[in-house]
């Protein structure tokens, strides 16, 4: 099953580009956006990293702001292979 990123489906506003294309830009081998409900406001921060198939399923990460996303997957980086 494919992946597919959702995050064209988001607004963000001038603030919240600048820390996705930043977070993007830093951990290149995820794939970051960050969402709203359906009353348009903030829902947080996410993150997945797609794997092959034969590595199980995808890891995900959640958080409430762009600092602890970033610090999450920091350590993220820092525990995986």
């Amino acid at each position: 099953m494919g992946f597919r990123d959702n995050s064209s489906l988001h607004y963000w506003g001038e603030e919240d580009e600048e820390h996705l294309i930043l977070l993007r830009e830093r951990f290149p081998d995820w794939r970051i956006w960050y969402g709203q409900d359906e009353k348009r406001k903030t829902s947080g921060w996410y993150a997945i990293r797609p794997l092959p198939s034969e590595e199980g399923s995808p890891r995900e990460i959640e958080a409430e702001t762009a600092l602890a996303l970033t610090r999450l997957l920091e350590k993220e980086d820092t525990t995986s292979p």
